[in-house]
């Protein structure tokens, strides 16, 4: 059986290392397109790394713990797909 995911977007939080960091790139190797967050400045990097496989939607910083972030923020990385 394989695994794919096209036409799906995956949102990964604490994308910039660790178990997030590790994930996202699987995600988008399977078709996923990405929305990554995370607070380090290590997530660029992982965006670098998964935009030869999927689309990324990179929103601008910050956590996804405060309504506000989320409301003002991510809701411009969903654009991409429009």
């Amino acid at each position: 059986m394989t695994f794919a995911l096209p036409d799906q977007v995956a949102l990964v939080s604490g994308a910039s290392r660790g178990t997030g960091g590790s994930l996202a790139p699987s995600l988008a190797e399977v078709g996923a397109d990405l929305v990554l967050v995370g607070r380090s400045s290590a997530l660029a990097g992982v965006a670098e790394e998964v935009a030869s496989r999927g689309l990324v939607g990179l929103p601008p910083g910050g956590g996804i713990s405060r309504e506000d972030e989320v409301d003002g923020g991510y809701s411009s990385s969903w654009s991409y797909r429009d």
